[in-house]
């Protein structure tokens, strides 16, 4: 009885496999029955193994970088979508010796030990074509301070400029501390837009202030 071999793949099989199966998944289905590329699932099963903190996690962002170099111009232009959701449960991760789920405010202010009730997921989206990744989130036991927000979004905007992403609007609930940020940023209704500038980039992004669902 013949045994079927298990082909081996390495890193950058895997990596420049990844890169492809970005493209609609009915195309990688067809060019896996072509050519020798792995199965999605075992590209995915390092990703799984990933240690992620709240914050920008490097290995989210090394991730969306891959993608990169598959997308047209118009592709990189994004959107920031700041997007909350409510949670409260908190659980212990024996391989890391790690408590989930107390506030943690990323590089702006650290982790705290009051148990965190909301999560504030930082999602990048395409306006031109369909598609979006989230690249950072925050843990907090109750609202976000306006200060510790708009430090935030400076981040998120520096980090999409570093993989070659044009920011062009930033949307967010309309609750009162991301009104506070809006005012501080000295966005209008006559000027719906603020400037974000350093010593290489000047780019307008224009922030729109949607009605919070809950």
């Amino acid at each position: 009885m013949s045994v079927k071999k298990e082909k081996r793949w390495n890193a950058q099989n895997k990596s420049q496999a990844l890169s492809i199966s970005h493209a609609p998944p009915k195309a990688y289905l067809l060019l896996r029955k072509i050519f020798h590329l792995p199965h999605i699932t075992t590209m995915r099963r390092p990703m799984a193994k990933l240690e992620i903190y709240p914050g920008f996690p490097f290995s989210i962002l090394e991730a969306f970088k891959i993608r990169v170099p598959q997308m047209e111009p118009k592709d990189r232009l994004c959107v920031i979508v700041f997007d909350k959701m409510l949670k409260c449960s908190l659980s212990y991760t024996v391989e890391r010796d790690y408590v989930e789920r107390l506030e943690h405010l990323g590089i702006t202010c650290g982790r705290t030990e009051k148990p965190a009730n909301h999560d504030t997921v930082v999602m990048a989206r395409g306006p031109m074509s369909k598609w979006e990744e989230p690249f950072g989130y925050l843990l907090s036991h109750s609202t976000i301070k306006p200060t510790i927000l708009h430090r935030v979004l400076m981040a998120a905007i520096e980090k999409l400029k570093s993989l070659n992403q044009t920011v062009k609007a930033v949307t967010c609930a309309q609750v009162s501390n991301n009104c506070s940020v809006s005012k501080t940023l000295g966005v209008t209704s006559d000027k719906p837009y603020f400037i974000h500038s350093d010593s290489e980039i000047s780019s307008c992004l224009i922030l729109r202030i949607e009605e919070y669902q809950g």
